[in-house]
């Protein structure tokens, strides 16, 4: 079963974190709070874990070896060390790398062959644009929505990841939805633009595809 991601998205990028953290202890028991005390333990727990994960390499005149393109010159302050398995590449790799991850639809990993490390979207803040930084928080979104509850937009030129689950709790009548992207709106029955002339049944015994829907 997979974990509930929590409404506001700053909480949800928190629990991330937390979750992976987590999982480098032997063992973690997790405590209930009051709800009056709440902003000082997410405050307390955000700058415990950005104290974790925000590692700057020392400024030293000691040279170091990038573990992906191997140039071995390369001044400390230029380096980049993931924080959970601590495999270090130079600034350059790592802004190619994290730039072809986000592209491909993924959440950025290690760069580092056979590591599966999670890099932390915090801890590489200054490494992105801010359009990277919007494109991370939506990879995180859609990782988090399990295989069977995945529905992607009809529209061939957008095919947004979205939930089923959110998209039966939606206010629109019957089955007709919006993509939460592109905002074209659908059949979430018979998976294909909306088919405004057209009943499901009507639809799908004529074979035909939708008429009224332009896709831009």
């Amino acid at each position: 079963m997979g974990r509930s991601v929590p409404k506001d998205e700053k909480i949800a990028l928190l629990m991330d974190d937390v979750q992976r953290i987590r999982q480098q202890f032997i063992s973690s028991i997790p405590i209930l709070v009051a709800r009056n005390q709440t902003d000082f333990v997410h405050k307390l727990a955000k700058e415990t874990i950005v104290s974790r994960l925000i590692r700057p390499m020392p400024r030293t005149a000691q040279k170091k070896t990038c573990g992906n393109c191997f140039d071995d010159v390369i001044k400390g302050e230029k380096m980049f060390s993931v924080a959970l398995c601590r495999h270090q590449f130079c600034v350059d790799c790592m802004k190619q790398h994290i730039e072809v991850s986000l592209n491909d639809g993924g959440v950025p990993r290690c760069p580092h062959d056979g590591c599966t490390s999670n890099l932390n979207l915090i801890a590489c803040t200054h490494l992105l644009t801010p359009k990277q930084r919007e494109m991370w928080k939506q990879r995180i979104k859609e990782e988090s929505i399990t295989v069977y509850d995945r529905f992607h937009c009809p529209n061939p030129s957008c095919w947004a990841l979205m939930s089923k689950t959110e998209l039966i709790k939606s206010t629109d009548d019957g089955v007709r939805r919006h993509c939460f992207k592109c905002w074209k709106p659908f059949c979430i029955n018979c998976k294909v633009p909306w088919h405004s002339n057209l009943s499901c049944k009507e639809y799908k015994r004529s074979g035909q595809k939708p008429t009224t829907t332009v896709w831009l």
